[in-house]
């Protein structure tokens, strides 16, 4: 985040309001003029409007010059007023940006440490990983940010994350899994360790989700389901066979779903 953008904001709506109050004074004026019929006071009152139009035409630039920046920085661009009001959620967890760095240094047995994840300006990615009813989910994915917070992570997701260099050891993510749940695997593994890992209660990333979705193709799914039982049968009491099983029955028969299955179960 910039921490000029609240001010170049202010800044620039301040001249905004500054521009429209005298092109309504200017044209207040010209019909006053007009209804007297004074027409050398109005040939003169031209060069006056040219000058208002550039400022407000330097406006326009310069706010399409801060969205353009902001879209770059991964912040609103719908509206000024959505980018200012992400700017001021800036500035509020600003004094926090060191929190994650911080947790990991203040706990010696803490392995990783994320924060909460935003999908977009107004829901939640995912706030943790959690196994508690035997499947394994994103924490808060696609819910609106509640004052009471979020429940306790079991895991943390490696979509932004830190880790802690002497916990992962020599073997971070294992590569059989490719793609999808390589994350929750490590997690337990660091936790079959001794290690804990942690959600801090602020909110920093945004998260485009299932990005390379579309390159797997049909194989996203695939291993989307495979690696889930994968989990499951490697780390005993993280996740259930049977839970994930009804999981998939529900969501109905496809191909790739059930070549998941059997290799999640048979592999």
């Amino acid at each position: 985040m910039n921490d000029n953008y609240e001010a170049e904001i202010g800044e620039l709506l301040a001249e905004l309001a500054d521009v429209q109050g005298a092109l309504l004074a200017a044209l207040n004026e010209k019909r006053q003029l007009l209804a007297a019929g004074n027409v050398d006071s109005l040939s003169l009152m031209s060069g006056r409007e040219q000058e208002l139009a550039g400022r407000l035409q330097a406006c326009h630039d310069r706010r399409q010059q801060l969205l353009l920046r902001a879209d770059s920085d991964g912040l609103p661009t719908d509206s000024i007023q959505s980018l200012s009001d992400r700017a001021r959620q800036g500035a509020d967890v600003h004094a926090d940006r060191s929190e994650e760095p911080r947790a990991l240094d203040d706990d010696p047995k803490l392995a990783a440490v994320q924060t909460i994840n935003r999908r977009d300006e107004h829901t939640i990615d995912g706030a943790g990983v959690d196994i508690s009813d035997g499947t394994f989910r994103q924490i808060g994915h696609g819910q609106r940010p509640t004052a009471n917070g979020q429940p306790e992570a079991w895991g943390v997701s490696a979509t932004a994350a830190l880790y802690r260099r002497t916990a992962i050891g020599e073997r971070f993510f294992d590569e059989r899994f490719f793609a999808y749940y390589e994350d929750v695997d490590l997690c337990a593994r660091l936790h079959e360790e001794g290690w804990s890992t942690r959600v801090l209660p602020v909110v920093k990333a945004t998260h485009r989700g299932s990005a390379s979705a579309s390159v797997l193709g049909k194989d996203a799914l695939r291993l989307r389901t495979r690696n889930r039982y994968w989990v499951a049968r490697r780390h005993p009491g993280v996740g259930s066979i049977r839970a994930l099983l009804w999981e998939d029955i529900k969501k109905g028969p496809s191909i790739a779903r059930i070549r998941g299955v059997w290799e999640g179960l048979r592999t």
